[in-house]
């Protein structure tokens, strides 16, 4: 009965397990999709009315008069092929955001799944763990290397229905993956496959060669992402006369919008009055209306934005600055702490800690790995897009390779920290099949030189500066 009974019992455990994963990977599913929704180019297509005339024009017209209709329909040529264009961003977008949904999420899941195994690393059952980090180590991988390209390449094709945009990004796809895959030959030929993990050799070879490149790439980014996150923090906090400070700029929005307002009305009299205008001018002047709506509706956001701000109390900002600075700090001091002790136990070959090396550490020192995992894993985030303005995220304004761009960066960075944090003495504990890689294990040095270099840019002269 007993040996009978051990086989459904893990079985029912793995359902169990798998059942839970699935939970999780849902809502990270919809939060992907609702922030794509969020950032994504959504152009308005607006359908031209049919031209009132036939293809020649009416007859007992002059040659002025013939001039015209012929400038009115080149425009609304003009006009029907940037319709078109805007059909087929469109299209390629709707048709790759499933794929982008799917990688988003996973990097989404990369990022919480190493902030949450370190607080319940002892609550939940390790083959729980295991499967969650399985689960984000294969979904992260054939995002980044098989969905991504194939997104970005359908958005790319030329053709025009989506079955030929799907044929033809599909074939330079497969060129790409072959490419990777011999990559993975050479590696695996040259280190062996025994210095990569035992579970999955071939795509630890491939995150390896992604992996470091971001972790050199960290030691510029991270101190960049902490000042970042300095400056944001102190620019939250208040002057005592700022209601005096806020009135006068709404007051000078309200007098550029009344500015705004007669120029709009000097436009719509230009272009009423002037009926034998040409095209061109008639272009011109819609695209200043254009314009000028545009600011309209900005400045209104803007004076908006700051009433809100008006009514705030600056005390209440200060102390939130002050709390979310000591929090700030607590983080990096606890990053600086934690990659100092792993260097001296390199250096020293030995454990300088005050506890044994065979006993529990203390709670405090495990809440410093959540702290320090948690601020790293922020800076570094915020480090890579200072490095790369140009992947800045705009609501509605992000064109779709833009959006691939960071999902991208977004993979890299989640699928990366494990082994940084892991190299740096952040993360004590092995995480899932990332850590514990032989050919970064059997090279301290290099490690102890990494941990070194890392420590003097995140000194205080450029992170606190």
């Amino acid at each position: 009965m007993s040996d009978s009974s051990h086989p459904q019992e893990e079985f029912y455990g793995a359902l169990r397990e798998n059942t839970v994963v699935m939970l999780v990977g849902l809502p990270l599913l919809g939060l992907a999709a609702a922030t794509l929704r969020r950032y994504r180019f959504q152009p308005t297509i607006a359908k031209p009315a049919r031209p009132p005339n036939s293809r020649r024009p009416p007859a007992g017209l002059s040659s002025s008069e013939i001039s015209l209709h012929t400038n009115e329909r080149l425009n609304q040529s003009v006009g029907n092929d940037q319709d078109v264009d805007a059909d087929e961003e469109l299209q390629g977008a709707s048709a790759a955001a499933l794929f982008c949904s799917i990688a988003l999420a996973s990097a989404l899941g990369g990022f919480l799944l190493l902030q949450v195994t370190s607080v319940v690393r002892d609550l939940v059952a390790p083959s729980l763990v295991e499967r969650f980090w399985h689960y984000s180590f294969i979904s992260s991988s054939v995002s980044l290397y098989g969905l991504m390209p194939l997104a970005y390449l359908f958005m790319e094709a030329n053709s025009t229905t989506w079955f030929a945009k799907f044929k033809e990004s599909l074939q330079v796809a497969s060129l790409l993956w072959t490419l990777e895959l011999a990559l993975v030959y050479i590696l695996t030929r040259l280190f062996g496959v025994e210095a990569f993990m035992e579970s999955h050799p071939w795509l630890s070879a491939l995150n390896i060669v992604t992996s470091l490149p971001c972790g050199l790439l960290c030691g510029l980014a991270t101190p960049r992402g902490a000042a970042a996150l300095f400056r944001s923090v102190t620019g939250l906090a208040l002057p005592l006369d700022h209601r005096k400070r806020i009135s006068l700029l709404i007051t000078e929005r309200d007098f550029e919008i009344l500015s705004l307002e007669n120029r709009q009305h000097v436009l719509q009299n230009t272009a009423k009055t002037s009926k034998e205008q040409s095209a061109v001018q008639a272009h011109g002047v819609d695209e200043d209306l254009s314009a000028a709506s545009q600011r309209i509706w900005t400045l209104q956001s803007e004076i908006k934005d700051l009433k809100a701000v008006r009514e705030q109390n600056p005390i209440v900002r200060g102390l939130m600055v002050l709390m979310l600075l000591a929090l700030g700090l607590l983080g990096w001091v606890a990053v600086m702490v934690r990659i100092t002790a792993s260097l001296a136990d390199h250096v020293f070959g030995a454990n300088v800690r005050p506890w044994d090396a065979g006993t529990s550490p203390p709670s405090w020192w495990r809440v410093s790995e959540s702290v320090a995992l948690g601020f790293f894993s922020i800076a570094t985030t915020v480090g890579f897009y200072q490095l790369i303005p140009q992947l800045r995220l705009r609501p509605h304004k992000t064109p779709s390779r833009h959006m691939v761009g960071n999902i991208v960066l977004l993979l890299l960075v989640s699928m990366s920290l494990p082994l940084i944090c892991r190299s740096l003495g952040i993360a004590t504990l092995a995480y899932g099949p990332y850590a514990e890689l032989p050919l970064f294990k059997n090279h301290p040095w290099a490690m102890s030189f990494y941990k070194a270099v890392t420590l003097w840019l995140l000194g205080p002269a450029r992170t606190l500066a």
